[in-house]
C-alpha cells in the first residue's frame, strides 16, 4: 500500500508538473503518454503470438501532437490513410510482415491513438477549458471508480462483466455513477466563474456520461489483459501497472468530457 501511495503522488506531481507549465509541455505529456500507451497494447498483443509493431502508433500519435502543437488545420484522418498504406503495402511486398499482424498494428490508430489525439486537442485549447474539460473527465472517471469499488464491496451481489473482472457488480457500478452525477454539482460551483456556461444539470449529464464511459473503458482495457493473461500492462507505476492501466478510464472520459462543454456551450 505504502509503495502504490508513494508511487500515485509521484506520478500526479510528474502529471501536473507538466500541464501546469504550459502549452507545450501539455502537448508533450500526451506525447510522451501515447507513445507508451502504445507500447503497453503492443505488449498485451503480442503475448497472442502476433508480430505487432508499435511503430504505427508512434508516429500517429507523434504527428498529430505535432500537427495540434503547430496549429495546423489537418484532420488525423489523412495521417492515417498513409500509416495504413505503408503497413498493409509491406505486408505485401515482405513476406515477414504478416496481413494479420499489420492489421494488429493498425489497430493502435484507433486503441490508443485515436484516443490520445483527442486528449491532445483538449490540451492544446487555451484556459480555462482545457483544465474544466481535463478535471470534469478524470474527476469524474476517478471518483467513479473508486465510489464503484467501495460501493460493490458493500453492496455488490450482481457481476457486472464477470468474463471480463469477476469483482465488478452493477451495484458497485450504480454507487459509481451517483458518485459522479454528486461530482458534476461540485465541478459546477468550482468552474462557475471560469466563464464557461454549462448549467448545474449540465455538469451532472457530463460527469454521469465520461463516467459511465470510463468504467465501460476500464473493462475493454480488462479484456485485452485477460486474453493476453497478463496482470497488469506493464511495471511503469510501482503497484499501479502501466500507463494503460492508468489511462484506460480516462481515454474515454476525458474526450467525452470536452466535446459534451463544448455542445454545452455551443447550444
Amino acid at each position: 500500500m505504502k509503495k502504490r501511495v508513494i508511487s500515485v503522488i509521484v506520478f500526479l506531481s510528474i502529471t501536473a508538473a507538466l500541464l501546469l507549465i504550459g502549452r507545450p509541455t501539455r502537448i508533450l505529456f500526451a506525447l510522451i503518454c501515447g507513445c507508451i500507451c502504445c507500447h503497453d497494447m503492443t505488449t498485451a498483443l503480442k503475448h497472442l503470438d502476433h508480430n505487432v509493431t508499435p511503430w504505427f502508433g508512434y508516429i500517429f500519435v507523434a504527428i498529430t501532437c505535432l500537427v495540434t502543437f503547430m496549429g495546423w488545420e489537418i484532420s488525423p484522418m489523412p495521417i492515417a490513410l498513409v500509416l495504413i498504406f505503408a503497413a498493409l503495402s509491406m505486408s505485401v511486398f515482405f513476406e515477414k510482415f504478416k496481413p494479420t499482424d499489420m492489421l494488429l498494428s493498425l489497430s493502435l490508430l484507433v486503441y490508443p491513438g485515436l484516443l490520445i489525439a483527442m486528449i491532445t486537442e483538449v490540451l492544446a485549447q487555451d484556459a480555462p477549458m482545457w483544465y474544466v474539460a481535463i478535471l470534469t473527465g478524470a474527476a469524474s472517471a476517478a471518483l467513479c471508480d473508486t465510489f464503484a469499488l467501495f460501493g460493490g464491496m458493500a453492496f455488490g451481489k450482481h457481476k457486472l462483466a464477470p468474463r471480463i473482472s469477476p469483482n465488478k457488480t452493477i451495484e458497485g457500478a450504480v454507487c459509481g455513477l451517483l458518485s459522479a452525477i454528486v461530482t458534476g454539482v461540485i465541478l459546477y460551483f468550482i468552474f462557475k466563474n471560469t466563464g464557461i456556461e454549462v448549467p448545474v444539470w449540465g455538469y451532472m449529464v457530463i460527469s454521469a456520461v465520461s463516467s459511465t464511459l470510463g468504467q465501460v473503458g476500464d473493462l475493454i482495457a480488462s479484456s485485452f489483459k485477460r486474453q493476453a493473461g497478463i496482470k497488469d500492462y506493464s511495471n511503469l507505476i510501482p503497484g499501479h501497472g502501466g500507463m494503460m492501466d492508468r489511462l484506460d478510464s480516462h481515454l474515454f472520459a476525458i474526450p467525452a468530457a470536452y466535446y459534451m462543454i463544448l455542445l454545452f456551450t455551443i447550444v
